[in-house]
């Protein structure tokens, strides 16, 4: 009988979608996924730690999954794990595995190994590579989240993710647009593009194929070429948002009338404290 593994996700999109695809690296090792926390032989949980709560949270989750699992193979994913690395094995007795968000493609070989030491892999790479997943090893139906870039080099005063995400990367548009017209061949009708500022796209040189396109211009090109009749996108950041992109959604009709823009606040003092690169 094959062992099961169980996750379980907080916070943003982007661990939503880390999760599916931590999900898709286990089934191929032949482990099966389960819903039921009882069934489970392996216990990962996605974590988050952009606000205080969330992370208090999964001391005391681990705590009582420990109580009523003893004998499950228990992990940490996600931002407390890349924060914090090794020193989440002493805080919490019984940990296994502490895998960073950068480190996703390496989950599968810990988990094989996961007989001998506890272990942490947090390591940081200068462009790391994108987890890439088939549609049909994707969990979410009709509706995808599909990455477009990763990290933040906005250095917000009161924000962790340049930490905990690294620096800016951003896929090449040819895999972007190559996966979602492979989700539209599988029937999804819409994805989400994802991004810790998915407007920032391209502005760094961080990309994998190291040339230069902007947001404005990928999402041209998507909505042209894909085939979907419905694409989105988060999270935006307001210093990076412009005419152009406005435009393009004016232009596309399946460049949704959606937008998540947070403005942080309606004071140009506060904005500056924080660090935020732009005015009221």
């Amino acid at each position: 009988m094959s062992k099961k593994f169980y996750i379980e996700t907080y916070g943003c999109q982007m661990n939503a979608l880390d999760s599916e695809a931590a999900a898709a690296l286990l089934r191929r090792l032949g482990l099966e996924p389960t819903d039921d926390l009882g069934e489970a032989d392996i216990v990962l949980i996605n974590t988050c730690m952009v606000r205080e709560k969330p992370e208090e949270k999964v001391y005391t989750r681990v705590h009582q999954i420990r109580r009523a699992k003893k004998e499950a193979v228990v992990g940490i994913m996600g931002c407390m794990a890349q924060a914090h690395g090794g020193a989440l094995l002493e805080r919490l007795p019984g940990v296994r595995l502490v895998v960073g968000t950068q480190k996703l493609k390496v989950l599968p070989e810990m988990v094989l190994s996961v007989d001998g030491e506890p272990r942490a892999d947090v390591k940081t790479e200068n462009i790391p590579e994108f987890v890439e997943i088939a549609p049909w090893e994707r969990t979410r139906r009709h509706s995808a989240f599909v990455t477009i870039m990763e990290g933040c080099d906005k250095f917000c005063s009161f924000c962790i993710v340049p930490f905990t995400r690294g620096r800016e990367r951003s896929r090449s548009p040819e895999k972007i647009l190559g996966e979602l017209r492979a989700l539209r061949d599988m029937g999804y009708k819409e994805v989400c593009l994802l991004g810790q500022n998915v407007n920032s796209y391209g502005l760094s040189r961080r990309r994998e194929d190291g040339e230069r396109m902007t947001f404005a211009e990928l999402l041209r090109m998507l909505a042209e070429k894909s085939g979907l009749p419905r694409i989105k996108f988060t999270t935006s950041h307001p210093k990076d948002f412009n005419r152009e992109i406005v435009q393009a959604i004016e232009d596309y009709p399946n460049l949704c009338n959606w937008v998540h823009l947070p403005p942080q606040s309606g004071s140009d003092r506060i904005l500056g404290m924080m660090n935020r690169g732009y005015r009221r």
